[in-house]
């Protein structure tokens, strides 16, 4: 595993920033050819008496940002919304964004079974519309190049 690890943090450091900033600034930074990950503190945990998190990020704030991102075809992935058992965390990302959204099986809640309970965690991941016609593209271009390669393509 170590190895592994290694192995991809090599891979990773010529061609990754880590920041923990305001978003904004990183995105003004960015180009096209970029992929950015966005993972802002979750609806829910942030305008509440439990300070665990850090202060919240407006809902409509972020909406404006994504807008303005979507124009300039930036790439992106935000981790935001979810559910834990029946309860849904947040309000989706609008349908407007033509944001792709993905429901990853996370496992069992680690909250929940604090609390006493046994509930499964979904995170929903949301790829921005020029990432999925990046990845599109690509699996194309490799689907013309290498015929016996089967690929997943995000449609």
């Amino acid at each position: 595993m170590r190895s592994q690890l290694l192995r991809v943090s090599a891979a990773l450091a010529a061609r990754t920033r880590v920041t923990a900033r305001d978003f904004r600034s990183v995105v003004a930074e960015t180009s096209i050819d970029d992929v950015i990950y966005m993972d802002p503190p979750y609806q829910g945990t942030s305008f509440t008496r439990d300070h665990r998190y850090l202060g919240g990020l407006p809902y409509r704030e972020f909406v404006e940002v994504l807008h303005t991102m979507n124009s300039a075809g930036k790439s992106y992935i935000v981790s935001y919304d979810g559910k834990t058992g029946e309860k849904t965390h947040g309000e989706p990302l609008p349908s407007e964004l033509r944001l792709r959204h993905l429901s990853i099986h996370a496992g069992r809640s680690s909250q929940s079974t604090l609390l006493g309970r046994d509930c499964d965690t979904v995170e929903s991941l949301y790829l921005s519309p020029a990432l999925v016609e990046r990845l599109n593209a690509q699996t194309a271009q490799t689907a013309a190049s290498e015929p016996d390669q089967q690929e997943l393509a995000i449609a």
